[in-house]
């Protein structure tokens, strides 16, 4: 009973807030792993085949929507959400499933990066680089990182 309760109260927001240049769902960069463990709960696997430590924080197991987190040497260094979870927003009201105007439209025009089948608007700010994820036009992901990280992932 205590642990479904745990896990309940210890889960994902149903509604997270994305923060640019802040934080994703209450998580700062520079988090540690038990930091973002404590604050997104226990719905965590462990990615096996990327380049450096990756979480995923999902709304139950074998579920793909939630978040991730990368980390080095200790240290989040990317947090993002994944498969577009519901009523997501950010501080100013953006919200996943939005088109890119409205991203502009709050944040100012931002510079475009085509990874592929998505694109990225990024803005950085120092060291820290807040991206807004589209695929077909729409915003699919929000994410957080170090200005050194890839915003093509």
């Amino acid at each position: 009973m205590l642990a479904a309760i745990l896990s309940f109260v210890l889960a994902l927001p149903q509604a997270g807030v994305f923060v640019p240049g802040k934080r994703l769902a209450g998580v700062r960069l520079g988090a540690t792993e038990a930091q973002v463990r404590a604050a997104w709960g226990p719905h965590v696997g462990v990615c096996r085949g990327c380049r450096q430590r990756t979480l995923y924080f999902t709304y139950g197991k074998f579920n793909q929507v939630g978040t991730g987190a990368e980390f080095k040497r200790g240290r989040a260094v990317a947090l993002y959400t994944l498969w577009v979870p519901t009523g997501w927003r950010t501080d100013k009201g953006v919200r996943l499933g939005d088109a890119p105007l409205s991203v502009n439209g709050v944040y100012g025009t931002m510079p475009r990066f085509e990874c592929g089948h998505y694109s990225v608007l990024a803005q950085r700010r120092g060291s820290v680089t807040s991206a807004f994820y589209f695929k077909d036009d729409l915003l699919w992901a929000f994410a957080l990182q170090r200005s050194s990280e890839p915003v093509c992932r």
